[in-house]
């Protein structure tokens, strides 16, 4: 014991000294955060196709358009960028260049293959760690890029104050936002990239250069906390998802039935065309409804499932009140036949759904070679 004791004793006054904290370089920087919409359905769609694009959009746009405004890619995640600028003004007109020019090269592409980015840009004090960088504005611009729109930017009170006399451009302000991991409310305004012009001369304006546009509704006189975001962002789903049900389900539902009730109940032809004219339908409904929205092979089975299961129920209804006879099928066979009919139209449906998936992966192919 007495032998450790002496071994150790030259250490304990180095261990014992006070831990001095390192220190941190800091910058009051501009930081624009990227990320493309829908990347997850893009890449489940043609990952090969998505990933060329991306690489083209960034060797044609993005690189050059980061390095002529002298800006400095910190951090990539495979959809996303954080850039940082020594000038707000220089980020400004960066990420405006980048979406105009995204409109243009997005023109000619179908909408299931469209790649749009949403923006967000804040300016804060930042630690800089190595090539890494932290800190709230690190945070805040991430999380006002969640909140843009395809295609469009968001950006804090700070950034539009800063750019007011160096831009012409129009902002809407879509009030206090309770930013998530953010302590404070943060005031967030969206670009009108349709009037985002850069200044032609440096000679001072005889008018104001920023038109701050009211918000189209009253969200932005709620109290500051409210994260009518959030609010937003549900009933876009929601609305999403009930305009998929009525294109993609309403709209064969209806065409079969009136096809079941001209082909068998007034023409009185073999109920074997009927089947075959049945299948096609939803065939064309899933074609076009990746080819539309992009959608899953899941999606399409379940409005599949939704259009088989309903139609079949009206068909047995105009059965039943033509001729005056029960609506529910009253043997085996008929449960056989009525059950084969709604899996049908539900395969029917995603098949065609994965025959579109493979056209456009094959014309996805064509264009790159």
């Amino acid at each position: 014991m007495h032998e450790l004791h002496r071994l150790f004793k030259p250490i304990r006054p180095i261990m014992e000294l006070p831990l001095e904290r390192e220190r941190v370089e800091r910058r009051l920087m501009a930081i624009l955060a990227t990320d493309v919409v829908g990347y997850s359905r893009l890449i489940g769609a043609d990952d090969e196709g998505t990933l060329a694009q991306l690489k083209a959009h960034h060797n044609a746009l993005i690189g050059p358009k980061i390095r002529e405004y002298r800006g400095r890619i910190i951090r990539t995640t495979g959809d996303g960028l954080l850039v940082l600028f020594a000038s707000v003004v220089d980020a400004l007109r960066c990420a405006v260049e980048v979406q105009r020019g995204m409109i243009e090269r997005n023109a000619q592409a179908l909408p299931a293959q469209r790649i749009e980015f949403r923006m967000g840009i804040s300016v804060g004090d930042i630690i800089v760690d190595g090539r890494d960088i932290h800190g709230d504005g690190v945070n805040v611009a991430a999380r006002l890029e969640a909140l843009a729109e395809p295609g469009g930017i968001c950006v804090s009170e700070r950034v539009r104050e800063d750019v007011q006399s160096k831009f012409d451009i129009a902002f809407v302000d879509a009030g206090q936002q309770q930013l998530k991991n953010i302590s404070r409310p943060v005031r967030v305004y969206r670009v009108r990239l349709s009037e985002a012009e850069p200044k032609a001369t440096s000679q001072p304006p005889d008018n104001p250069q920023i038109a701050v546009l009211p918000a189209p509704s009253r969200r932005a006189e709620r109290p500051p906390g409210h994260v009518h975001g959030k609010v937003d962002q549900e009933t876009s789903r929601w609305s999403a998802t009930l305009r998929l049900i009525l294109i993609y389900a309403v709209t064969p539902i209806v065409a079969l039935l009136l096809a079941h009730y001209l082909i068998v109940m007034k023409l009185d032809v073999n109920t074997a065309f009927l089947r075959v004219f049945s299948l096609l339908i939803p065939l064309f409904g899933g074609f076009m409804l990746f080819w539309q929205t992009g959608q899953s092979l899941g999606i399409a089975f379940l409005l599949g499932t939704i259009t088989g299961v309903v139609s079949v129920c009206g068909m047995l209804a105009i059965v039943g009140l033509v001729e005056s006879t029960t609506v529910v099928p009253s043997s085996p066979f008929e449960w056989q036949e009525a059950i084969e009919y709604a899996v049908g139209i539900a395969l029917a449906t995603m098949f065609g759904s994965a025959l579109a998936r493979a056209v456009n992966a094959a014309l996805s192919k064509i264009r790159n070679h």
